[in-house]
């Protein structure tokens, strides 16, 4: 690695001192990470309304539908009987798509996270290289840990209450209301879980990285020529 003497320093010094180069600016701006939650978030939603309208077409909608008076009447079992195999196309696939977009939502919060603490340590080398001070990430860190909670409270909580509601529907429509709750609520729940795990983590990140920037800016080394020899030193912030 090379190394350049420090400006102003005196030619005719026995102990010249050099620095290392420093540094260089994290490549990364963490654009890419937002861009694939975006997409992830958009696949899980798309995944979610084409999971609601397989079930609301197999197995809602046909509740709405006349009975005709010519039919021989059935038995309350043989009733069941088909209206499951009418309604098992439609809730199989949806099954998948469901269990497929939470994956999805995960990703989501993942990448948000990951797209923060790549832009932090951006920030924080521009901080450090600029000279300026280092930013009080508290207030964000408190705003990212309370989203984050009321992001899990929302998810687990009025989803499950929606699904409540589904079981003491007595008419199609209001089993349509209850699975849109049930999907639009976990969505809900997940970008605030997303924007909070984004903001802690960008606080976090930050934080750490002006901390090690620093040091290695200052990180400097010195030569001392002795007689009979010849000295090296090292300084900086530790």
């Amino acid at each position: 690695m090379g190394a350049e003497p420090l400006p102003g320093g005196d030619e005719d010094d026995e102990r010249p001192t050099f620095h290392f180069p420093p540094p260089q600016r994290p490549p990364y701006s963490g654009v890419g990470m937002f861009v694939g939650a975006g997409l992830t978030f958009s696949a899980a939603l798309s995944e979610q309304i084409v999971a609601h309208v397989l079930v609301k077409r197999r197995c809602i909608d046909p509740f709405d539908e006349p009975v005709d008076p010519m039919a021989p009447p059935l038995s309350e079992a043989e009733d069941i009987g088909n209206t499951l195999l009418e309604c098992a196309p439609g809730v199989l696939p949806a099954l998948v798509l469901r269990i497929h977009s939470d994956i999805g939502l995960l990703a989501t919060i993942g990448l948000a996270s990951a797209g923060s603490a790549l832009r932090a340590r951006r920030r924080a080398y521009d901080d450090v290289f600029g000279n300026r001070p280092v930013r009080d990430m508290k207030g964000l860190r408190i705003a990212g840990v309370g989203l984050i909670g009321t992001g899990v409270v929302t998810w687990l909580t009025t989803g499950a209450l929606s699904w409540g509601l589904l079981a003491t529907c007595r008419d199609t429509k209001c089993a349509t209301r209850a699975r849109l709750v049930a999907f639009t609520t976990r969505d809900t729940g997940a970008v605030l879980i997303a924007a909070g795990s984004g903001m802690l983590a960008y606080a976090l990140a930050h934080r750490r990285a002006y901390d090690r920037t620093q040091r290695d800016r200052a990180l400097s080394v010195g030569t001392a020529w002795l007689p009979g020899g010849g000295g090296l030193s090292v300084s900086g912030r530790f």
